[in-house]
């Protein structure tokens, strides 16, 4: 069963908050899932943390009726990315 985009990107703060634990801070408001991270995890280890948000979201919502966007801030607000979770082909099989 499709999650909807509400439901999906509650489900994804919710999801993404545990896998950071004390390392990011997660949120949504509007439309997308900001991560807000600290200055030297953003330079050293931002390749890494985008696989983590792809694996869990991929894991845990395979079946995506919407896009979702993720935004990758550093805490000192210099640094950002941006990126789209494309909805799933999943959801067609309904």
């Amino acid at each position: 069963m499709a999650i909807n985009q509400s439901n999906l990107k509650t489900k994804v703060t919710r999801l993404l908050s545990l896998e950071f634990g004390e390392t990011g801070k997660v949120t949504a408001p509007g439309d997308e899932v900001i991560i807000v991270i600290s200055r030297a995890d953003y330079e050293c280890c931002l390749g890494n943390i985008l696989q983590q948000v792809h694996r869990v979201i991929d894991e845990y919502c395979p079946a995506r009726e919407e896009h979702l966007f993720i935004l990758v801030r550093d805490d000192t607000g210099t640094y950002e990315n941006k990126i789209k979770i494309w909805k799933s082909s999943l959801w067609f099989s309904r």
